[in-house]
């Protein structure tokens, strides 16, 4: 058959290409990590959030020259970008004065994998207990210096519980979205004098860049050696910006932060579906667009964690019960095109918005 002639030929082209993008990778790490020892002389940040942004548009406009589609442009930079990032960070390691043993239980998740390259490249020596692990035995924690749960919340209440009855001497930190399932464990261990503090990154694995994005931190019981500077350290440089609220206030946060955000996303693109095709994509409204790309992102993300943040937490169910309540509400008034208190609704919520910008 003459077509796989055809093919075997057009198929080697390929091998051919891809080595080539591959060596052009290659060197393009070799550059990266001279860049990075430039900054480790002169004590630069890592992170430099307008040359990434200017990598981006450049290879946007690269992209179309090329007749690609942005998409794929956006998708290669990002890896490109975390790629250099990570290599950096392991050349201009000043942040790595101290290296510790660390054990990642729960190792193989998104975050998990996340923690283990970003602490691995800072020089960390990193091991993972992958679940499903029911029991963590003595000799898995020996020889570990620190330990992280990248576990869901409703069973790391059970692994801190088993890491005091093991009399674990390190230090311990959690970074479950919801803390309402793991908060007696944790308190428990704060009144063993466990070293231990919680941890929850408002930001997912798919981050080039963590400069500006928000680590949250609940403190729990801090040694003199100062578990908490020793896990903080962890991050030094990278750009993030850390926020203490206590663990008994985490949830109530997050109810805005993500639980209620995360529902009306996904309310969103569940309406898209009574839309017909067609008139969906006349659909060019910047209002539709902006919250097209928030929706975008949410139903990207894993589907089992963000269930897992409205069935773990408490006040889910009010939220619920809340948004049905000011849902009828605003129907009310469009129903009896009521323009006063249209104006009045308006009004409160700019007022509010235009609060929060400032705070």
């Amino acid at each position: 058959m003459p077509y796989l002639d055809q093919l075997k030929k057009l198929r080697d082209e390929l091998v051919t290409v891809d080595q080539q993008i591959l060596e052009l990778v290659a060197k393009r790490t070799a550059i990266a990590e001279d860049i990075g020892a430039i900054k480790k002389k002169w004590h630069l940040p890592i992170h430099d959030p307008e040359q990434e942004l200017e990598v981006a548009t450049r290879n946007l406009e690269f992209a179309s020259r090329l007749g690609l589609v942005p998409e794929l442009a956006s998708a290669l930079t990002t890896l490109l970008v975390k790629h250099a990032v990570l290599r950096q960070h392991a050349c201009a390691a000043t942040f790595a004065d101290e290296r510790y043993r660390i054990l990642i239980i729960g190792g193989s998740g998104k975050m998990g994998t996340w923690l283990k390259d970003f602490l691995a490249a800072r020089g960390h020596h990193i091991s993972a207990l992958d679940l499903p692990t029911t029991r963590i035995a003595a000799e898995d924690i020996a020889t570990v210096e620190m330990i992280i749960l990248a576990t869901p919340a409703k069973v790391s209440g059970g692994y801190l519980d088993q890491l005091l009855q093991l009399n674990y001497q390190g230090t311990v930190f959690d970074i479950a979205s919801v803390k309402a399932p793991l908060i007696n464990a944790f308190q428990r261990c704060v009144a063993a004098k466990m070293k231990i503090l919680s941890l929850h990154p408002l930001f997912g694995p798919k981050h080039a860049s963590l400069t500006g994005l928000t680590m949250l931190v609940s403190p729990g019981y801090d040694d003199d050696d100062g578990a908490r500077s020793r896990v903080l350290a962890l991050f030094a440089g990278s750009g993030l910006e850390f926020h203490d609220v206590t663990i008994e206030n985490h949830d109530h946060v997050m109810l805005a932060a993500l639980n209620l955000p995360h529902l009306v996303n996904i309310l969103f693109a569940r309406m898209l579906h009574t839309f017909d095709e067609a008139s969906l994509k006349l659909a060019k409204s910047s209002s539709f667009k902006k919250q097209l790309a928030l929706a975008r992102s949410v139903t990207q993300e894993n589907p089992d964690l963000y269930l897992a943040i409205q069935t773990d937490h408490p006040g889910s169910k009010k939220l619920l019960s809340q948004l049905k309540e000011n849902l009828a509400a605003i129907g009310k008034i469009i129903a009896q095109e009521d323009l006063q208190h249209f104006h009045s609704l308006m009004e409160s919520a700019r007022h509010l918005i235009d609060h929060l910008d400032q705070a």
